[in-house]
């Protein structure tokens, strides 16, 4: 098996043509000829010479289509081999009768075949061949003819074989030689190197030798069709199934006819009995001839497919070839007409359409462009709509566009007004890299300085025509748009858009690129009135935190002129009696200051501002108030508002001069709103704040005033108090005071002025008396503009006195001052009589508590009584009580009982066995032993004294230590068996004291012991019968030696 990896690229159209005429020659050879005049094969069985023809017919059909359908180098090669195969077998047929110059061709065009799968030629294999085939004939004719023309068919060729040689040689010379000069002659080889073969046909028409004939138009024809075939346009590129089926159809048809020729012949020689030589050569030729028509019919449908697919790839040749010269020449042009004509109509059709397709897609790329426009306008307004800072809209704005545009370098560039310069804010593209840091550039050169000296869009198509173009090293461009960013005429800056293609930008791309400028402007705008709102809002958290009026108006007007960008504000405020004696103002109008400021209640702006609920805005103030001169053009803009509070206008905030030329617009009247709201709340929050103050400071002198009087021990150092206060409050010329008793006998009397505190000998007793007698402040007046002001002090219980006020007239307009002279006399009244009645109850309370103590020492020594006649009824424990009392308050001191539980536990002492009183006196004086029913009688005394005390509240505190002095540590005593902490603290207490005195008291049954003995004895028994830590107390105290001192 042949791999097409090393299958050399076979140039050998005209020898597979050659190789097609032999096998269709001997095709028809073995079934129409007869056989003993073939006497090739002759000696060949009829099925054998059958297979044969058909093998050679197919393998030709095969052959060629293998070449014209372009099939792969390995199918081709193994075609190529069979081929030579073939070829071989019938030149050995050839040489064995003695065809020695046919053999020796069809050998060679055998070896071509095997050849050319491997080897490469510049020049077509069948010329190449022939051409050694050619010069070896001839040379062997000139050395032994007799040899070469041995057998009889060449008879007729014996008497010129020199002429045959030279016709040879010199053809094989003529080619060679044209092989070395191949741009000169061209193809022209193969018609000489036909030209003997042409001779040989003629020399064997005469006695019509077909297997001479056959060899020679096989060999003859193609190398004569070799010049005028191109055969690049027979093979088969594009459309191969339509060729396909063509070819199909036309070989199955010479197919069909070569069989019904055939059968038709052996019909008539098989059945007819006859044998007509003319058939058998009329059936030949018709069959050659309808072979030719086929191979023509095949070629010129390969020549039509091939023109069609040419036309659709476009290859319409523009110019018409001239008419050819010549037989052959006017053959190969008729036979490539149906190749021209289709390939001219198809490539009008197809250039008509690619016309039609460039329409359309230059329809599509405008359609494309103005999509990308609006998506782009879309997109770009989307992200505008949030409020973002002017670089980074800019940004978004050049981003956008150059994605939309295309452009190299897409510069959005801010108008710096100061310095007439136009600098970078955002650049985006391929060669934003090379605009310089901080690049600026004068607007009075180039198309950006045009652009803003006209306030109109510029578009230079072709920059290297336009004058104004302004070039950078490395910046250069074919084509600039830059479309001003403008608001309200007044220029912001451009937007520049380059591209390298000259004429690129179009109608569409200006208007969007305005549009787009517009949404910048927008966008700027929107964030230069958020950021004005922002600092608006910082300007009245400020204002909200002032507390001085006159600082708040300033502040207003500062904040005024910042955030409208005005050049002059002015702020007045009226007071409260319709007069304007606050104002401020900032920036520089001395005329426009002195008509403002001279008069402002009698301005009749102001008042028009002050009488106006909403926002007056006026693009020349002078044409509506020519009474207020400006003094300069550039003041003649305003926006005014009123400051209102509760719908009543307490000041007015005026603006004048928009900066930069313009007029006031619908956002400053938003924003001047807002901050005349913000200037009512601030200046009412003073006048709170202020009002606050005063009410504060009146507050605070009438608690120092009830606090002096309720601390004074004598009513004339109270006198002096109120009459202080009331100088202070009132900042008045003179303040006095007269106090009398319920008698109406002056008490005290104590009066204030330039010269201090004293008694004064001038107080107004008339108006004093007419104030009491009345119940009522009386104002009258007074000397120098002045008034006198009494007011009485009282309370529903009694009048205390009156006091009296000296002040300047002017200062009782306000109701404020009214109000704090009553608070200040009904304050005073009311601290006098609870200061009186305090000292009333300061002497109750002392007699009180003196009752109280006596009644204390009443019931303590009742309680001692009753405990001494308790102990009177038992001898053993006579004075028992009241040693334990002792010892108990002093112990329970130690462990840390408060003076009162002390005193609970010494009356709880006193009376702990006062439950005996219950015990029947045979029990309670038995000098012997109790018995077990004695002694459960005995345990009832805790229990009764209890109930007995229970009923006395002064006693209720006691009723621990009566009820529970007898519990154990261990839980081992009585009444309930309590243990530990849950016995109480001063039954513990008493436990402790208890036993220690009766261990160290004599009784009948035992002596007493030592006091050191009875506290070894408690701290054995710690933790079983006492509480340690009492036990521990006690012995500390025993041997601090405290119970000597306590029992002296």
């Amino acid at each position: 098996m042949l791999s097409s990896a090393t299958m050399k690229p076979q140039k050998n159209h005209s020898l597979v043509a050659s190789g097609l005429f032999v096998l269709i020659f001997a095709a028809q050879f073995l079934f129409l000829i007869p056989y003993p005049k073939i006497f090739l094969f002759a000696d060949m069985p009829e099925w054998v010479a059958n297979v044969l023809g058909a093998a050679f017919f197919l393998h030709g059909i095969l052959l060629i289509s293998s070449k014209l359908f372009n099939a792969p180098a390995a199918t081709q090669s193994m075609f190529n081999l069979a081929a030579s195969t073939m070829l071989m077998m019938i030149a050995w047929t050839y040489f064995q009768f003695a065809l020695f110059i046919e053999s020796f061709v069809l050998a060679a065009l055998g070896l071509a075949f095997f050849l050319c799968n491997w080897m490469k030629t510049r020049r077509e294999w069948l010329i190449v061949i022939l051409q050694w085939v050619n010069l070896g004939i001839g040379i062997g004719l000139l050395w032994h003819p007799e040899f070469l023309l041995t057998a009889p068919v060449y008879h007729p060729l014996r008497q010129m074989p020199i002429l045959l040689a030279i016709v040879f040689v010199g053809s094989a010379l003529v080619s060679l030689a044209m092989g070395w000069l191949p741009a000169f002659y061209g193809g022209k080889a193969g018609r000489f190197l036909a030209l003997p073969w042409l001779l040989w046909i003629l020399a064997f028409v005469p006695s019509f030798e077909l297997p001479n004939i056959g060899v020679a138009m096989s060999v003859g024809v193609p190398l004569m069709l070799h010049e005028f075939i191109p055969w690049q346009w027979v093979i088969m590129r594009q459309g191969m199934e339509i060729g396909r089926r063509f070819f199909v159809l036309v070989a199955l048809s010479q197919a069909a006819l070569l069989v019904l020729m055939t059968w038709a012949v052996r019909y008539i020689e098989l059945n007819l009995g006859l044998q007509v030589q003319e058939i058998r050569y009329g059936m030949l030729i018709v069959f050659n001839f309808m072979g030719l028509l086929s191979i023509l019919t095949v070629v010129w449908i390969n020549f039509s497919i091939n023109g069609a697919f040419a036309g659709l790839a476009g290859l319409n040749p523009q110019t018409q070839p001239p008419q050819p010269k010549g037989f052959l020449k006017r053959l190969a042009h008729s036979m490539l007409e149906p190749f021209q004509v289709s390939q001219a109509y198809i490539g009008e059709i197809v250039q008509s359409r690619r016309d039609y397709e460039a329409l359309l897609a230059q329809q599509l790329a405008a359609e494309r462009r103005r999509v990308a426009q609006l998506s782009l306008l879309h997109d770009l307004n989307r992200n505008l709509e949030v409020v973002l800072d002017p670089p980074v809209a800019a940004q978004l704005t050049v981003n956008a566009v150059q994605n939309a545009l295309a452009g190299s370098l897409v510069v959005v560039l801010r108008y710096d007004e100061e310095r007439e310069e136009m600098v970078v804010l955002a650049a985006s593209g391929p060669n934003a890299s090379q605009i310089p840091p901080g690049y600026r550039q004068s607007i009075s050169v180039g198309i950006i300085g045009r652009t803003a000296r006209l306030r109109r869009t510029q578009l230079a198509s072709d920059t290297h025509l336009d004058p104004d173009y302004f070039r950078l090293d490395g910046w250069d461009a074919r084509c600039e748009l830059v479309v001003p960013l403008l608001h309200h005429h007044h220029l912001r800056g451009v937007i520049l858009v380059d591209h390298p293609e000259a004429n690129y930008f179009d109608d569409s791309d200006i208007r969007t690129l305005e549009t787009v400028a517009i949404q910048l402007v927008t966008s700027w705008l929107r964030s230069e009135h958020d950021q004005r709102l922002t600092n608006l809002i910082n300007a009245g958290i400020s204002l909200s935190t002032t507390l001085d009026v006159e600082s708040v108006i300033q502040q207003v007007a500062q904040v005024a002129q910042k955030t409208l960008e005005a050049q002059f504000t002015f702020v007045a405020l009226v007071d409260q009696v319709g007069g304007f004696n606050r104002t401020a103002h900032v920036g520089y109008a001395p005329i426009l200051l002195e008509a403002l400021a001279t008069d402002p209640g009698g301005n009749h702006l102001i008042q028009s501002v002050l009488n106006s609920t909403a926002p007056v805005r006026l693009r020349d103030v002078r044409k509506r108030f020519s009474s207020t001169p400006t003094g300069s053009n550039e003041l003649r803009s305003l926006l005014a508002v009123s400051i209102r509070l509760r719908q009543s206008a307490i000041g007015a905030i005026l603006a004048f001069g928009k900066q930069g030329g313009n007029s006031f617009s619908e956002s400053d009247e938003s924003l001047i709103s807002l901050l005349a709201t913000q200037s009512a709340a601030a200046i009412e929050s003073t006048w709170l704040y202020q009002e606050l103050r005063s009410m504060l400071t009146t507050a605070t002198h009438l608690y120092q005033l009830s606090t002096k009087i309720l601390l004074s021990e004598h009513l004339a150092d109270a006198a002096s108090a109120i009459a202080e206060t009331a100088f202070q409050l009132s900042k008045g010329i003179a303040a006095g005071i007269v106090l009398l008793s319920p008698e109406k006998e002056v008490e005290a009397r104590v009066q204030i002025d330039e010269s201090g505190v004293h008694p004064g000998s001038q107080h107004p007793m008339t108006l004093i008396n007419d104030a009491l007698e009345h119940g009522q402040t009386i104002i009258t007046s007074g000397p120098n503009n002045t008034q006198r002001i009494c007011l009485p002090l009282q309370t529903p219980r009694r009048q205390y006195g009156a006091l009296w006020i000296q002040v300047d007239e002017n200062q009782t307009v306000s109701s404020r001052f009214s109000d704090t002279m009553r608070s200040l006399a009904n304050q005073a009244a009311i601290a006098l009589e609870r200061g009186i009645l305090l000292v009333e109850t300061r002497k109750q309370a002392e007699q009180l508590e003196a009752a109280y103590r006596q009644l204390e020492l009443t019931y303590d020594q009742t309680l001692r009584a009753l405990s001494s006649a308790l102990d009177a009824r038992d001898r053993e424990t006579e004075g028992h009580s009241l040693r334990v009392s002792r010892l108990a308050t002093e112990l329970g001191k130690r462990v840390g009982l408060t003076p009162e539980q002390a005193k609970v536990m010494e009356r709880g002492a006193i009376l702990h066995d006062i439950g005996k009183i219950g015990i029947s006196d045979t029990i309670l004086l038995k000098p012997g032993p109790l018995t077990p029913d004695e002694w459960e009688t005995m345990r009832l005394h805790p229990d009764i004294g209890a109930r007995i005390i229970e009923g006395i509240p002064f006693l209720k505190d006691a009723l621990p230590v009566i009820r529970y002095h007898q519990e154990r540590w261990d839980g081992s005593g009585y009444p309930i068996g309590l243990k530990g902490y849950d016995i109480p603290l001063m039954a513990r207490i008493f436990a402790v004291v208890d036993a220690f005195d009766a261990l160290t008291s004599e009784r009948p049954y035992r002596k007493p012991i030592a006091a050191r003995e009875a506290v070894q004895y408690l701290r054995q028994n710690a933790g079983i019968l006492f509480d340690p830590d009492i036990v521990e107390a006690f012995a500390d105290m025993v041997e601090d030696d405290a119970l000597n001192e306590l029992f002296e």
